[in-house]
């Protein structure tokens, strides 16, 4: 079912038995997959639901031990907090496991296998990826030479705090039904892919650690300054 709230705010809620329904939800919302219920042919139901505006915020479950083909994680960066039980995630030959509490980044054009227990629960965040791409290389200040990709580990204690309160917060003007102004949307995403980006590593970190293209060496400046006639520093 999906709710129209005033201002533009959309929900939708769906619990149901018929697997191939829930597939097909699922699926709309991240991306096309295929899910086994591991031990035999029991019973399965499961719930999805959707927090829309200015970021989608999705939580799922199912009611058994499960495991998701998601195949080559089409376009899709997916943050995923597990709120209850445990998991293991498989990116390409990367694998770990985790439990409450903790959260992952999943990054997109990888090879993904998902296992999930009979209690799991998860909070997911979909981001952009060529807006964060974009980001990336508007801090090395040139293109990216290869897909952004994340290290498949879990938050750090800090970067699990601040993404857990960045979350919240979007979720709480979804609650009072508060819309927010179109620039200010554009800027809560932004530092919410700049937590990912600055806080997690992945493969441009190194390089974005570096110095920045067009940051001078303080000597250089000082060289200049005395060039021109100016005292160089003390």
């Amino acid at each position: 079912m999906t709710v129209l709230h005033a201002g533009g705010r959309r929900e939708f809620r769906m619990v149901t038995s018929d697997l191939e329904e829930a597939v097909a939800a699922v699926s709309r919302v991240y991306c096309d997959h295929e899910l086994t219920v591991r031990g035999g042919d029991e019973a399965i139901s499961s719930s999805l639901e959707v927090s829309g505006g200015i970021q989608p915020v999705v939580s799922l479950r199912y009611s058994a031990r499960v495991r998701i083909d998601a195949g080559d994680f089409e376009n899709l960066l997916l943050v995923k907090t597990c709120t209850a039980g445990s998991a293991t995630a498989r990116q390409g030959a990367a694998s770990l496991s985790f439990a409450r509490g903790q959260t992952v980044p999943l990054s997109p054009w990888t090879p993904t296998l998902l296992d999930f227990d009979r209690s799991f629960a998860q909070r997911s965040v979909r981001l952009d990826v060529d807006r964060i791409e974009r980001l990336c290389s508007g801090y090395l200040n040139r293109p990216l030479d290869a897909a952004l990709r994340f290290d498949l580990r879990t938050f750090s204690p800090a970067l699990e705090r601040a993404w857990t309160d960045a979350v919240d917060l979007v979720l709480a003007f979804e609650r009072r039904g508060v819309p927010l102004p179109a620039a200010s949307a554009t800027r809560l995403d932004e530092f919410m892919q700049s937590l990912l980006l600055e806080l997690h590593p992945h493969n441009h970190s190194q390089a974005m650690r570096g110095p920045h293209r067009l940051a001078t060496p303080r000597a250089a400046r000082g060289g200049a300054h005395d060039a021109n006639g100016s005292p160089g520093p003390a």
